[in-house]
């Protein structure tokens, strides 16, 4: 895996939000990398790869995809303008 932490996002069409996140042995088991999406029934799923717990927190991106944000796409936690 790329990452040792991924940020699993799902976004309900009902404009609820569930977040989780995952070590990479979880992630893998669910056949995740990070830029992975799908799209569920009701929902729209984002998965996005970190190096630490702490840059999830820091990023600022519970509630934004990779590329929502910032404008530009993030990488390593860290918004690249």
């Amino acid at each position: 895996m790329e990452y040792p932490f991924y940020l699993e996002q799902k976004f309900f069409d009902a404009g609820r939000l569930e977040t989780r996140t995952l070590t990479a042995q979880e992630a893998e088991a669910l056949n995740y990398e990070d830029g992975h999406t799908a799209h569920g029934e009701g929902y729209t799923l984002y998965v996005d790869g970190y190096n630490s717990l702490e840059a999830i927190q820091l990023s600022g991106r519970v509630g934004g995809h990779k590329t929502g944000l910032c404008g530009a796409v993030r990488r390593k936690g860290v918004c690249a303008r």
